[in-house]
């Protein structure tokens, strides 16, 4: 295959999915001996591999609004870089990497990775543009692939990509018996996540009578309420460990089920990472949580908002020691078989190949 020259841009490179995504995205072309910058706003949080070119467009982290200083600096990368393709993520960059592509005449890939709740008109307005100057566009979910097209997108340019993330060599050690259910939340404490709906479904679980703690990893915009919401419903076994970390391994290895009380989703590459380290999920039915749980066999999946179901779901991990270990034992095969890095990037590699060669996917011009 034609050796490419490809800038990833991303908005910023803070703890989160889509920028793991993109860094590990970023390895492995570098690994299938492509050309790989990855720019970004801010400060990287999260590491960047070797062989990777690290191109940092201004000091201030941008996120979710149009930023012209960010697409300036994005063309003077550009123009140092001279990608084949560009590949743009998360809001601002599919704006700057629009910029780009015009500018240099080659093709714009973008990767959606939400369905971006927090757009207003006049953000869809402004997305306009990069939706119709993309050859091909990533989705993370089939919702958000159904989202693009409604937006005027043809449907041989968007395709569904499965999110992926490293397998660990080992699953984590999970007890025999434990006096308590150790469960575990990793991720922003936004409105999508939902982390109030996991709060109340615990305070069910504890009125039941099952002893159970809940360690809450996360950080942002509702954290105060978070806090708040601990205190009314006097649950002093909610204990918070800081901001998502992107080593996970020990995260897991304290906890023995991973909870996700999402509303949207796009493809949580916390579920994924939890599966493959042997861990059992009790998630919801948001975005494609479905497909990366199966419901019965690798975890239990409740409605968005339901924090019934998720009690009850709980709760049966609590009476079923010996099934709910051996849901993350499914759940382990699941991800490596179904999820993995290579079947993830080889499919992005082959859609910059042919769109590098002019061949337009789906024969649409």
């Amino acid at each position: 295959m034609a050796r490419q020259r490809v800038l990833l841009l991303i908005d910023h490179l803070g703890i989160g999915g889509a920028q793991r995504h993109t860094a590990l995205l970023a390895s492995c072309l570098v690994q299938a001996g492509h050309e790989v910058a990855l720019a970004f706003t801010g400060t990287a949080q999260l590491a960047v591999a070797p062989g990777v070119r690290a191109m940092p467009l201004r000091p201030e982290p941008v996120s979710r609004r149009r930023d012209r200083a960010l697409e300036e600096s994005a063309l003077t990368a550009a123009e140092r870089f001279r990608p084949t393709i560009v590949h743009a993520h998360l809001y601002a960059s599919a704006l700057a990497g629009a910029a780009v592509a015009e500018r240099h005449q080659i093709p714009l890939v973008l990767s959606h990775h939400s369905n971006g709740t927090w757009q207003t008109e006049s953000d869809r307005r402004l997305l306009a543009w990069p939706l119709r100057a993309a050859k091909h566009h990533f989705a993370a979910s089939p919702q958000i692939r159904l989202a693009i097209i409604a937006q005027g997108v043809h449907p041989s340019r968007v395709e569904f990509l499965a999110n992926a993330v490293p397998f660990p060599e080992s699953s984590v050690p999970l007890p025999v018996f434990s006096e308590s259910l150790r469960i575990g939340f990793l991720a922003r404490f936004t409105r999508d996540k939902d982390p109030l709906t996991l709060l109340r479904a615990f305070a069910r679980l504890r009125r039941g009578g099952v002893p159970a703690q809940l360690a809450m990893c996360g950080g942002g915009e509702l954290e105060e309420e978070v806090r708040v919401a601990v205190k009314l419903l006097q649950l002093p076994s909610v204990t918070f460990v800081g901001k998502p970390v992107d080593n996970v391994a020990e995260f897991f290895s304290a906890v023995d089920v991973l909870c996700l009380s999402s509303r949207n989703e796009g493809m949580p590459l916390v579920v994924l990472e939890a599966m493959s380290h042997g861990l059992p999920v009790v998630a919801t039915r948001a975005g494609a949580v479905p497909l990366e749980v199966q419901h019965g066999v690798t975890g239990l999946l409740a409605e968005p908002g339901d924090d019934c179901g998720l009690a009850e779901h709980l709760a049966w991990m609590w009476r079923h020691p010996s099934e709910r270990r051996q849901m993350g034992s499914q759940g382990r095969l699941r991800a490596r078989n179904r999820f993995s890095l290579e079947r993830m990037a080889k499919r992005v590699e082959v859609v910059y190949l042919r769109l590098a060669a002019g061949i337009e996917l789906g024969g649409v011009r």
